[in-house]
């Protein structure tokens, strides 16, 4: 927001263990505030039954289901399973969202992106028309419209094998529907059993048929996405676990047993039932919906709690040097705002001096960040954590000059009903501020305040590192400084030389259109090119008369001197090879 702590910069950091002691106090906290049990989110296709569809009231069943319940157990982890879409399940594996695809076959495409389990068993691809077509092979069937589920194994065949009338759709269910009302010719299934059920299902047994083929026969299993090896390990020790001891057989048979296709002729016998059962089943309707509510709230909240602390752990690897003030203020805000849906808006802003900077904001005008505002002009909230309502009444607009209050309120500051605010701070002394702002009158949960909370000390780790690592540079910059003065004291033709050099090799690099950091090393290297010569004796580099060759020999030997010298800075060492070279000729 447009809001702001009074923060003085400490000119020193004290000790460096204080930073690992603040780094270890948040990854206690976040294990134990965000939960650091982690559930396994499974993903399937909802129409692909009997392997996996969604019940009429919408819960998840079939096959897969019941065999991913079993290694649920088998493992000991909580399995959070989702049926939806089949393009969407595999989308959600590829992009992280999801651990497991339940079942999928293997095809060479799917393996540069997938790893894949122990096999189930294999599957292979069937044609249905209807019964009164000529048609009785998919592969005669090349010149004819054909339906197919997007993105299945099955349609990736087509493609692969030339067939152009492709109509791709959401289900199979879907595909054989067209066929049943004629507007494509045949379908392509990924298998018998699922078009069979299909059939059965709607009624079609005497309208649809299936060929007689077996194409694209292969291996049906669970997948990962490519590198999850400890996951997949530890489903395939559960998996042949299941195998050994009759699990496995047992869900096969009550799904694929001789049974399974009596369900169309057992509808009459089941209707006799259906009154008797229709009171003891409301009445355990109600019971289980008390149930399932009760679990659903529960998989929400863990699998909400599994989210927040991913969102702060990835928050937690980004804190280096390397990684850009504006790029990690901006993950935090937009951290915030995805964990605490109550609020719209946000802000963070730095002390420079006696200035303040906005260094990301949400929801406001990036105008912000180039406001010319006093450090003494912001309001300064004081405890860690704090909720403030109605912000623009507490801010000090006696002390902004006009111009900075019509940017403000033309920024927005007006709208802002309640704020969570959050100190930055090095050691003890408040250095900026974060601010998470809403425009409607909501209730700030203690949960959101711990949330700000969290990132606000993550956000005064990644300052106090980023302000430590800039003091580091600096001293060994001036520590370099301070070598050439002594190298042009011990050698009076370097005076000047080393200079010289820097910029026009800066000038050269500049001319060659190379980058920012690749001209900085430029500059430094020209800086140190000679720095070797410090380990040549004085009487050597200043002689007044011709060098002998033993003498030559070790100025020549400066390059290599001051290669090995710098190779022991973490920072300098990437200018070894142009001190190491500075003598090589043109040619090579």
């Amino acid at each position: 927001m447009i809001h702001s702590h009074w923060i003085l910069i400490n000119p020193y950091v004290k000790s460096f263990p204080k930073i690992l002691m603040i780094l270890l106090i948040i990854l206690i906290q976040l294990s134990v505030t965000l939960h650091a049990r982690k559930v396994v989110l499974v993903v399937g296709d909802k129409n692909f039954p009997p392997y996996e569809f969604l019940s009429p009231k919408g819960f998840p069943t079939g096959f897969l289901v019941d065999l991913m319940n079993s290694i649920s157990i088998e493992m000991g982890k909580e399995f959070e399973i989702e049926l939806m879409r089949w393009d969407i399940a595999q989308k959600k594996v590829l992009t992280g969202e999801a651990d497991v695809i339940e079942g999928m076959k293997i095809t060479p495409e799917r393996k540069k992106f997938y790893d894949f389990g122990k096999p189930y068993f294999t599957m292979y691809m069937v044609g249905v028309v209807r019964e009164d077509s000529d048609i009785d092979s998919l592969l005669k069937a090349k010149d004819k419209r054909i339906s197919v589920q997007k993105a299945t194994a099955s349609h990736e065949w087509l493609e692969r094998n030339g067939f152009k009338n492709i109509v791709a759709v959401d289900s199979y269910e879907s595909a054989l529907k067209l066929v049943v009302d004629g507007r494509v010719e045949i379908a392509a299934v990924g298998d018998p059993r699922v078009a069979r059920y299909i059939m059965m299902k709607n009624d079609w047994m005497d309208i649809l048929k299936m060929t007689d083929d077996r194409i694209n026969e292969e291996v049906y299993t669970f997948a990962v996405k490519k590198g999850n090896d400890e996951l997949l390990r530890k489903l395939n020790e559960a998996l042949e676990n299941l195998k050994k001891d009759g699990t496995f057989g047992k869900i096969y048979k009550k799904w694929f047993g001789s049974g399974e296709y009596m369900v169309q002729r057992m509808k009459s016998t089941l209707r006799i039932f259906l009154v008797i059962l229709l009171v003891v089943m409301s009445l355990t309707s109600i019971l289980l919906s008390f149930l399932v509510m009760k679990l659903l709230k529960f998989r929400k909240t863990a699998t909400e709690e599994t989210r927040r602390f991913h969102m702060m752990v990835n928050l937690f690897s980004k804190i280096s040097p390397d990684t850009g003030m504006e790029e990690f203020m901006e993950s935090v805000l937009d951290i915030a705002l995805k964990l605490i849906p109550e609020c719209d808006r946000g802000s963070i802003g730095i002390i420079e001096g006696n200035r303040w900077r906005f260094i990301a904001v949400r929801g406001f005008s990036e105008e912000l960040k180039y406001a010319n505002i006093r450090a003494d002009q912001i309001y300064i909230p004081r405890d860690d954590v704090t909720v403030i309502e109605n912000i623009h009444l507490v801010h000090n607009l006696s002390r902004m000059p006009k111009d900075l209050v019509q940017l403000f309120e033309r920024c927005g500051s007006k709208d802002i009903v309640v704020s969570i605010a959050a100190p930055l701070k090095l050691g003890d002394k408040p250095i900026g501020n974060l601010f998470i702002d809403s425009t409607k009158k909501t209730k700030i949960t203690r949960e959101s305040q711990n949330t700000v909370m969290v990132l606000g000390k993550l956000s005064s780790v990644f300052l106090m590192l980023k302000i430590y690592h800039e003091k580091e540079l600096r001293f060994t910059k001036e520590t370099v400084k301070v070598m050439i003065r002594l190298l042009e004291m011990r050698d009076k033709y370097t005076k000047g030389h080393s200079e010289r050099v820097a910029k026009m090799s800066m000038e050269f690099g500049k001319k060659l259109k190379l980058s920012r950091d690749e001209i900085d090393d430029l500059f430094w290297g020209g800086i140190l090119h000679d720095i070797g010569k410090l380990g040549v004796p004085e009487s050597i580099l200043n002689k007044p008369s011709k060098l002998t060759e033993k003498e030559f020999a070790i100025v020549k030997s400066h390059s290599i001197l001051g290669a090995n010298l710098v190779s022991s800075s973490e920072y300098l060492k990437k200018l070894a090879p142009i001190i190491r070279h500075h003598h090589e000729r043109w040619d090579g």
